[in-house]
């Protein structure tokens, strides 16, 4: 996909992924819409609306191996998430852990914390995390490392992914995890019902801008 994307694909698009791209700014691979734009709370500036790529990687039949690998790509992510707090330090971000003292000292505590491992830069410890995360030897175990629940919590059998079952997603031909029950029930628990409003997953946009 990286050897294509720049051929077919970035007239209308930025692919923007470890190990890859100069700018990298998080730990799963983006896609950005050249002619799209979103505006975040605590961001100053717009950025390019993306769509996130979350990697189905083999991993370790080993589970001793396998525990070593996950335990050192959690422990990375935890990593990044302090040193891009240290990085990305701004008046309006101060502002708005501030307005708990709970919420101050967390930010306060990661900021300190991002320091002591700002030897390396946020771009440098993702770019590892990803070859940590990479595993080429043939499993009947994956994982989704980057995905919402992390290395642990989206371990599964390699058949409830594979082969893909083609379906009709809004009248486009789309391919979706062969057991798509198990993904979903890991994922979710009991997907059908709808969640509690104070339970739902948000996300602070002020504004989307499509040119």
């Amino acid at each position: 996909f990286k050897q294509i994307f720049k051929k077919e694909l970035s007239d209308k698009y930025i692919l923007e992924a470890p190990n890859y791209s100069d700018i990298v700014k998080t730990r799963m691979p983006k896609i950005y819409i050249k002619n799209a734009f979103v505006h975040y709370c605590g961001s100053e500036e717009g950025e390019h609306l993306s769509i996130d790529l979350f990697i189905i990687e083999n991993i370790p039949n080993n589970k001793l191996i396998r525990s070593g690998r996950g335990f050192l790509a959690m422990a990375l992510m935890y990593i990044i998430g302090q040193v891009q707090s240290y990085e990305n330090q701004s008046e309006y971000l101060k502002k708005y852990w501030s307005k708990t003292i709970e919420g101050e000292k967390v930010y306060k505590k990661r900021v300190k914390k991002g320091k002591i491992f700002s030897f390396l830069d946020a771009k440098q410890w993702i770019c590892l995390l990803d070859r940590v995360c990479h595993y080429d030897k043939e499993s009947e175990y994956v994982s989704i490392p980057t995905g919402r629940k992390h290395y642990f919590g989206e371990i599964m059998k390699k058949d409830v992914f594979f082969p893909p079952i083609e379906t009709l997603f809004d009248e486009c031909r789309a391919y979706i995890p062969n057991k798509v029950d198990d993904y979903l029930k890991n994922l979710y628990g009991d997907y059908m019902v709808v969640p509690k409003n104070e339970d739902r997953e948000k996300h602070y946009i002020k504004s989307i801008d499509i040119r």
